[in-house]
Parts: structure tokens; C-alpha cells; sequence
């Protein structure tokens, strides 16, 4: 979704839906709160994206660890514009809402890129997922061409804030194309390791694709139906700020459990090194220390 800031302008049809563009301080400071808590998640995660590469050295990893640093890097801008708009000048006023939605609009499709890059790398390459995440993510960035091609704002001199207009039909095809990618991900992830979902990994795989998709529709739900009926400015801006934070969340999550994953690999193998060479070890009765635990080995006892 872009950034939902709705105008009440006279030269508007009245079918459309239209709120006041005011915030007290106390507002402004919660949502400011959580922008800075969620800028704060995406430099984390291009740092931990970062140390994971100069560790592991560029595998087959480079792809997704691309997409997530072209995710941060966009919410953190997204972030920054979302805060400025408040600050916007009459000057400013159109610029700035411009800017504003093309950066929402790149972080919300980063978001599907990563969702259905994953879907693809779970069904294993298949090429009939191949081309329907194109068709998919195409479908999203075109409705992106068309909410940006519709963006409309005005400078309210009464109460000298920048204003700008929703287009309500953009507004639902994009939302459409963020919900229809969470699905289809969802569908193939299951699909993909359904011969597994007796074991304890598919298991895994199955809860945590359910539970994505539960709470990526969920908010996104949400934050439509806040947008659609709410005439309240802090209750949609709130909405939506929770929501750019729970995808960043669900996209730096990727990118955490790896890092865990290999760290722990690398730990066990070294354990597993130095309890082989305590056993080698134990005929000329050696000491080891490996982990902060003393291996002692007398000849003939372990």
C-alpha cells in the first residue's frame, strides 16, 4: 500500500473518501516511534545481510540476500519520506508526495519480490512457478504505474499542510496484487513439501507458512479496511505504520535464521572436531578444551 494521506477538498467527487490531514504532537511522536523502530530492523538487517556474506563468502545465497538489502534499503527511504511528509512545504507539496508513494511503492513490491522468490526456491526452480511469480509481480508493479500516474496533491493554506488524494480504484488493485502473492506464496510453499509434511520438517515449513500468511493478511486486511471506513488520520497512519513494521520483521526473520543456522553449524562442527581428536587423543592421555568445557582423558578413560 502507499502512503494512505487522504485529503478533504472541495473540488473532489464526495464519493470518495476523504479524512483531515492533522496530527497532535503526542500522534506524531507514536508514529514517529514506530518508523524509527522499523528503519532501525531494516539497518540491522543490511548490516547482519552484510556479515553473513563476508562470512559465508557469495553462494547460493547472493540472490535473497539481494532482494533483502533492496527491501531494507527502500523501507529505510520509505521511512524517512513517510516522516518528511508531515514536513512538506507548499513548495514542496507535490514533489514530496511523489517521492513518497514511488517509495512505498518500491518497498511494497520489494516485500512480494521476496515472497515470491521464496515460493520459487521452495518448489525447487519449477519453471510453471517461475513464470507465474513474473506474471505476478508484473501484475503488482503495473497497478504501482497506475496509482503513481493518479497521485494527486494540494497545499490546504487554513491549515498549511500538504494534502494528497487516494485514487480508490488503485488503491484496491494493488492491495488485490499484495494479498493474491501472499496466496499464491502460501500455496506453493505448502504445495512444494506436502510429501514432507509428516516429518518434523514439513511441519515446520507448514507453520511457519500458515503463520506468515495469517499475519501478512491479516494486517494487510486491516489496514484496507481501516483505509476504506476510518475518517480518523491517526488511526489509518497507525495502521499502516504497524504493518510496513510486521513485513520488515517477516523479511530481516529470513535472513536472522540463516545467520543462527550456519552459526550453529559451525559450532557444532568444531565440537564434533575436537571430541574426535579427545577420543584420538585419549590413548596418550591428552587434555582438550573445546567450548569453554575441559575434555580431561586419562589412557583408557574418556
Amino acid at each position: 500500500m502507499s502512503i494512505p494521506v487522504f485529503a478533504k477538498r472541495d473540488d473532489c467527487p464526495s464519493t470518495d473518501n476523504y479524512v483531515q490531514t492533522s496530527l497532535t504532537v503526542f500522534q506524531l511522536s507514536i508514529l514517529t516511534l514506530i518508523l524509527g523502530l522499523t528503519a532501525e530492523v531494516a539497518l540491522s538487517g543490511i548490516i547482519s545481510t552484510i556479515c553473513f556474506i563476508l562470512k559465508k563468502g557469495i553462494n547460493q545465497s547472493w540472490r535473497l540476500a539481494t532482494i533483502i538489502t533492496f527491501f531494507n534499503v527502500w523501507c529505510i527511504a520509505y521511512m524517512c519520506c513517510f516522516f518528511a511528509s508531515s514536513l512538506l512545504v507548499k513548495e514542496t507539496c507535490d514533489s514530496g508526495t511523489f517521492v513518497t508513494n514511488l517509495a512505498s511503492h518500491f518497498f511494497y513490491n520489494a516485500f512480494d519480490a521476496f515472497l515470491l522468490y521464496k515460493a520459487f526456491a521452495t518448489s525447487g526452480g519449477n519453471g510453471t512457478v517461475f513464470y507465474a511469480c513474473v506474471l505476478l509481480i508484473a501484475h503488482r508493479m503495473a497497478w504501482s504505474g497506475a496509482d503513481l500516474f493518479h497521485v494527486v496533491a494540494s497545499w490546504d493554506a487554513n491549515n498549511r499542510t500538504c494534502q494528497s488524494v487516494a485514487n480508490a480504484v488503485t488503491g484496491i488493485g494493488y492491495n488485490a496484487a499484495d494479498i493474491a502473492v501472499d496466496l499464491f506464496s502460501t500455496i506453493v510453499s505448502i504445495g512444494s513439501n506436502w510429501k514432507l509434511m509428516g516429518t518434523s520438517y514439513g511441519k515446520m515449513v507448514e507453520v511457519i507458512a500458515f503463520l506468515r500468511s495469517v499475519v501478512v493478511l491479516s494486517i494487510t486486511s486491516y489496514g484496507i479496511y481501516v483505509s476504506a471506513t476510518s475518517t480518523d488520520l491517526y488511526t489509518i497512519l497507525i495502521s499502516f505504520c504497524v504493518q510496513n513494521y510486521v513485513y520488515t520483521r517477516c523479511v530481516n526473520a529470513e535472513m536472522e535464521e540463516r545467520h543462527r543456522g550456519h552459526t550453529q553449524a559451525i559450532n557444532g562442527n568444531q565440537y564434533k572436531s575436537a571430541v574426535k581428536q579427545a577420543e584420538v587423543g585419549s590413548k596418550s592421555g591428552r587434555s582438550f578444551v573445546t567450548d569453554g568445557r575441559s575434555i580431561g582423558v586419562q589412557s583408557g578413560v574418556v
